[in-house]
């Protein structure tokens, strides 16, 4: 028989597609030449291409990114999900923060209001160090911000301000290796930017108007469906190669890309919620939908629903229209500051589960528990089951919590308060 460490090296290249990642690490302590080989980049692309979670090929930490991703998936696909690690930081003393985000792979940016608006940039790895900030001095924040899906474009943040004489404009923002913030261009708009991907940045207006705007080249394409005679604010612009996804409160709308014709609109009614994701592999849309809860009168229970918008079947192009409804899952009705809900592109989702009320006998209402975060996987790559397998990640007995974001690629999420607290978790 032959030593696996005498085998040819083209031979070990072609084994080790088929070892776990755990099993390669186990080879690697073998012998030196074993290891030598388990460091080979083609080793760990090879890995990627099996993996659920992709990494970017091109990343100078292509291993721990696919290790990473590999712990990752394994812990969805158990159903056993639970934070590996969590760190808490003061992101401000005075002020709430309404809403963080992660920015390429190193950094969290933290927005808080006080007299003016400000930008902060944290460095995760160091456990929530400081890196910059910056504030639009004699302009307010409007709330409107996205950050770009493509990790290497020179854009990474925009965001709309409102100057003391009323003026709006976008402003476009980028992040350097060392974590700093520098503006870019103004752009004279009374959009509100909603998507940033790559070069193209996606403005909406508040009834039925969508502007792609192409931050290299300057050109415009103006997506419209029919006119609405109510606001009906946009929450997200989701592209595909083919199509773009204009995401409302009350209404979805679906364009040809770049023909910008008008395909299909859809509505879910009134909506706390919603969250939509475009996966590479099947070249569909996915849309999680938080139904409103205002109404006290209403079952204890409110729901989230999970849609699909498949690739049209055959020879056609396009999506099949209007979204499927796939699976449903109960959540308790309750306040909270954060009905938002994140659906990752591979079937996880994040959304955090208000604190439960309940009657006593002189009819006044108590607070029972806490708001939970609960991360959950749908039926799909990470969940071979029909049911969805939900966890509770962490619980919060302030009940203030304001924002929170996700990385489903690497298990990260982020929570902040209105203490000006932020909550790490690695998964």
């Amino acid at each position: 028989m032959v030593a696996l460490s005498s085998m040819p090296e083209d031979i070990l290249l072609l084994l080790f597609k088929f070892f776990a990642v755990s099993d390669t690490l186990n080879v690697r302590q073998t012998c030196r030449r074993l290891r030598d080989i388990s460091l080979l980049r083609i080793v760990w692309i090879n890995f990627n291409q099996s993996l659920v979670l992709s990494c970017n090929l091109d990343s100078p930490t292509l291993e721990a990114d696919v290790r990473r991703a590999s712990r990752v998936a394994s812990k969805w696909q158990s159903g056993h999900v639970h934070p590996a690690s969590e760190f808490e930081f003061t992101a401000t003393l005075s002020t709430a923060i309404t809403d963080v985000r992660f920015v390429k792979k190193r950094w969290v940016l933290t927005v808080s209001s006080a007299i003016w608006s400000t930008l902060s940039i944290w460095d995760w790895a160091a456990k929530g160090a400081k890196c910059s900030e910056w504030s639009p001095h004699g302009a307010m924040f409007e709330g409107a911000l996205s950050v770009n899906t493509d990790h290497d474009a020179n854009a990474c943040i925009a965001i709309l301000t409102t100057n003391l004489d009323n003026e709006r404009s976008v402003v476009l923002l980028s992040v350097d290796d060392a974590g700093k913030l520098s503006v870019l261009c103004t752009i004279p708009t009374n959009l509100r930017p909603m998507s940033l991907h790559g070069p193209l940045l996606a403005l909406c207006d508040e009834g039925s108007g969508t502007t792609l705007y192409n931050t290299s080249t300057q050109e415009t394409i103006n997506l419209e469906s029919e006119q609405v005679h109510f606001i009906d604010h946009a929450i997200d612009v989701v592209f595909s190669p083919s199509h773009v996804l204009v995401v409302r409160a009350r209404s979805i709308h679906l364009f040809a890309y770049p023909s910008a014709k008008h395909v299909d609109s859809h509505s879910f009614g009134w909506v706390d919620g919603m969250s939509v994701a475009y996966n590479p592999h099947t070249n569909g849309f996915s849309v999680l939908v938080r139904h409103q809860s205002d109404n006290p009168w209403t079952a204890d229970t409110s729901t989230l629903q999970l849609h699909t918008i498949p690739p049209a079947q055959g020879d056609l192009e396009g999506y099949q229209f209007p979204p499927v409804p796939a699976i449903e899952v109960c959540s308790p009705r309750g306040a909270m500051r954060c009905p938002k809900v994140v659906l990752g592109k591979y079937g996880t989702a994040l959304w955090i589960r208000p604190h439960e009320r309940s009657l006593v006998a002189d009819e006044s209402s108590v607070m029972l528990a806490e708001e939970t975060l609960v991360a959950a996987v749908f039926p799909g790559a990470l969940n071979a089951g029909k049911e969805v397998v939900s966890s509770w990640i962490c619980s919060n007995a302030f009940n203030n919590w304001t924002a929170f974001d996700y990385d489903e690629d690497r298990g990260l999420m982020v929570i902040a308060s209105s203490f000006g607290k932020v909550l790490f978790v690695e998964l």
